[in-house]
């Protein structure tokens, strides 16, 4: 499975993550991603990998991830 992420110069990045347990609202991705990653939910299908992109609301987004440290994986909810 592929993640469409934001990089420093706010352009697009597919990223490849493994996918965990299906916990109902929310799914392992088990590698792939770091909690730095900026990762768009909902990406629309004429956002391509090098795309530039604007951050709506940058100043309050907080992440919906958390890391669990000691299997290092991340958990993001599903659809991701």
């Amino acid at each position: 499975m592929r993640i469409a992420t934001v990089d420093a110069e706010d352009k697009v990045i597919s990223k490849k993550v493994r996918l965990g347990r299906n916990l109902g609202d929310e799914v392992e991705i088990r590698s792939g991603l770091s909690l730095s990653d900026r990762v768009i939910d909902s990406p629309q299908e004429s956002i391509l990998p090098g795309g530039k992109v604007r951050i709506a609301g940058a100043k309050d987004v907080v992440p919906e991830m958390h890391a669990v440290e000691e299997e290092s994986h991340v958990v993001a909810p599903p659809g991701i």
